[in-house]
């Protein structure tokens, strides 16, 4: 019996190794304060144990059913509280009571931690609405990027706004002045202009960076989403309505004008010169999305805007106007092209072009990929559930943990294998110059060898700032490696002359694991923009 407890990672037996295993780990278990917390479910018990910096929430449903308590912890805003048994973080604490709810006769034990990061999935929550301005309309949306309501926005509304957003590339520089470049009304319908795309200025450490703001009035007799407030500009009236002049990517309308508009291959000509381009590729007319199909927002986002529809698309607004080549719509276009299968096809692009024909890529549409979520997600999920599957017995042999590690080799070759096909891909021959192979010359290779030699120096520099080190083994290897820099720093130079005449093709530029999603075993290569600091 004892052998099956053992064997079982279930079971109470281990259940209560684990538990006391966590208590020999936290000292404010056995040496913190106590401190009862009083929340409004009498039916549940909650106190606080606390040792110096380690603060430890404890949380005990007493009753048969299923119960919610909200308990007031918000002196310890901002801190994420982590599940001691799992290691699972949860949402971190903010102003309001934190709410839970625990199982019949459940338990919890959260350590409130400062350096742990929010589950990737937590979306923050919606920040203050401003006080509004409010656009006196007559004719309709055009109406917003003329006269006396462009300069009540670009006085009133958009410095503050723009200051907010997560897409705005210099949060951390001072902002000058925020202007209206040019809009332009894009057809939503037979006959209707709801939306209109907007070029903002925006001065800033002594420059000038452009982002595009698509604009739609979202009136409230439409019982708009709570997500069209939170990223409005102003109030608007026209007649006897009167709603919100909001982020076009709030409504379902935007990406589907998008589409239409990219079957339509139109054109608008651009007020300060040049034109907006929609360009499809010849996946897009293979494809049938109808204009009712859901969408859904990605909340978690940097530097683009994301729109999933359904399960056919992908709309990525690219906010920060930047004129050359986009090197994710360059790869996309080619990979699509070149047929290769384990990347989101591009279905069509919106381009900018200014009176110089330079282009500026505002808008891609992708392929959709059902997935499971990123590699780096997944990994680190699967590896948790290794560890956690392992048991007291089984750590002595790492029989367990060796079953449940074995799970991640098919997703580790496929991986390996979609990137193989990836680089013979870019290895073919072609007639674009960007994508045909070349061979290395000795400049190249020189090249190479500096930006090596660059990158060992630094990595010895920072090692030998933390010397010397307490143990003796490691602090002679330590002096050993350091001694060697010359060495090293030839044998650099030697393996880069080697590349002479190797060849030379595209690359991903920024690869890792959080750039593949999972999909049913198999693993799909996505963000094609490089590394940020290189591209």
């Amino acid at each position: 019996n004892v052998e099956a407890q053992l064997r079982d990672p279930h079971s109470l037996l281990n259940w209560t190794r684990r538990v006391l295993a966590i208590r020999k780990r936290h000292s404010a278990f056995g040496r913190g304060t106590f401190r009862l917390l009083y929340p409004g479910n009498r039916k549940i018990l909650a106190y606080l144990r606390e040792y110096q910096d380690e603060t430890i929430v404890c949380v005990a449903n007493l009753s048969q059913t299923l119960q919610a308590v909200e308990l007031d912890i918000v002196e310890f805003e901002h801190r994420v509280p982590v599940e001691m048994v799992g290691g699972t973080p949860f949402p971190p604490v903010g102003r309001l009571p934190y709410l839970l709810t625990l199982p019949a006769y459940g338990f919890y034990a959260f350590y409130l931690s400062k350096e742990v990061a929010e589950p990737s999935w937590h979306a923050p929550p919606p920040e203050q609405l401003p006080e509004f301005v409010t656009l006196v309309l007559r004719s309709g949306l055009p109406e917003v990027g003329r006269d006396r309501h462009k300069a009540l926005l670009e006085s009133e509304a958009l410095p503050a706004y723009i200051g907010r957003r997560r897409w705005f590339a210099s949060k951390n520089e001072k902002l000058g002045a925020v202007r209206i470049a040019w809009s332009l009304p894009l057809p939503a319908g037979a006959d209707r202009s709801e939306l209109l795309l907007a070029a903002i200025d925006v001065e800033v450490g002594g420059r000038t960076e452009q982002y595009m703001m698509p604009l739609a009035i979202a009136w409230e007799d439409q019982q708009p989403a709570p997500l069209v407030t939170q990223l409005a500009l102003s109030r608007v009236r026209q007649g006897r309505r009167v709603g919100y002049l909001t982020d076009a990517l709030t409504l379902d309308v935007m990406p589907h004008a998008v589409i239409a508009a990219l079957r339509k291959e139109i054109a608008l000509p651009i007020p300060d010169g040049g034109d907006l381009r929609f360009v499809p590729t010849a996946r897009l007319a293979a494809m049938e999305i109808p204009p009712e199909t859901p969408v859904l927002r990605i909340a978690a986002e940097q530097s683009n805007s994301t729109i999933i529809i359904e399960d056919l698309a992908v709309l990525k607004v690219v906010r920060r106007t930047v004129f050359g080549i986009h090197p994710e719509s360059e790869m996309a276009r080619h990979l699509t092209e070149q047929d290769y299968a384990n990347t989101a096809p591009l279905l069509g692009e919106v381009v900018r072009f200014d009176g110089e024909s330079r282009p500026a890529v505002v808008a891609l549409l992708l392929g959709h990929v059902r997935n499971q979520g990123d590699g780096w997600t997944w990994m680190i999920e699967q590896l948790r559930r290794a560890l956690g599957a392992t048991t007291p017995a089984d750590e002595e042999k790492g029989a367990a943990f060796d079953e449940q590690i074995n799970g991640l080799t098919p997703f580790i070759r496929a991986t390996g294998r979609r990137l193989a096909e990836l680089h013979a891909v870019l290895a073919r021959p072609s007639d674009d110059p960007a994508f045909a192979p070349s061979i290395a010359e000795a400049e190249d290779v020189a090249a190479w060898g500096r930006q090596a030699e660059a990158e060992l120096s630094h990595a010895l520099d920072i090692l030998a700032a933390h010397g010397p080190f307490e143990d003796a083994e490691t602090d002679a290897r330590v002096r050993a490696l350091l001694d060697s820099r010359t060495a090293l720093l030839r044998a650099v130079d030697a393996l880069a002359q080697t590349s002479v005449g190797a060849l030379m093709t595209r690359i991903h530029g920024d690869f890792h694991l959080g750039q593949i999603l999972v999909s049913g075993g198999d693993a799909y290569i996505i963000d094609f923009e490089g590394e940020p600091r290189r591209t």
